[in-house]
């Protein structure tokens, strides 16, 4: 069963630069039409010896971590867990969940998605998501979910 969820993103303090840590970059604020978050992974072409953490963390903040929250907030899936993106009936199999495909989501869907869940669970009120090789399965939000489900989100 598939059930929405917000994608969420939360700083936190690193004492090392490590390739693809991922950073937030806001994209022009106060401006209501085109405003709107970039998240874009650390490259080992912008490490080198003379670039020390602090300089990175004072030209573009903390790193961030991806979580899902559910309906009420809680959190369904840690970083440690995204990893799988089904991208529809165009596509045979499912593709790594990457900044690509979150920029996409913020972009264009106000971070929501869905995420694959055990039904059975759901229905005692117990969110787990199905794990498929330790990850879970995600996918753009749908657009026959119900109003009565978006217009519960608290998001």
């Amino acid at each position: 069963m598939w059930i929405a969820v917000e994608l969420e993103f939360k700083h936190y303090e690193a004492e090392e630069l490590e390739e693809g840590m991922l950073f937030m970059n806001h994209l022009y604020p106060g401006n209501d039409e085109r405003e709107n978050i970039e998240i874009y992974p650390l490259t080992k072409d912008m490490m080198h010896e003379l670039v020390t953490p602090e300089i990175i963390f004072l030209e573009n903040g903390y790193p961030v971590l991806p979580y899902l929250h559910d309906l009420d907030g809680l959190v369904v899936a840690n970083p440690d867990q995204l990893g799988w993106f089904d991208p529809g009936d165009e596509f045979d199999s499912m593709i790594p969940f990457t900044p690509t495909e979150m920029n996409f989501i913020l972009r264009e869907f106000d971070g929501l998605l869905e995420v694959f869940v055990d039904e059975d669970l759901y229905e005692e009120g117990i969110v787990r998501p199905i794990l498929e090789d330790g990850y879970v399965i995600t996918k753009f939000l749908e657009d026959d979910e119900s109003d009565y489900e978006l217009d519960q989100l608290p998001f």
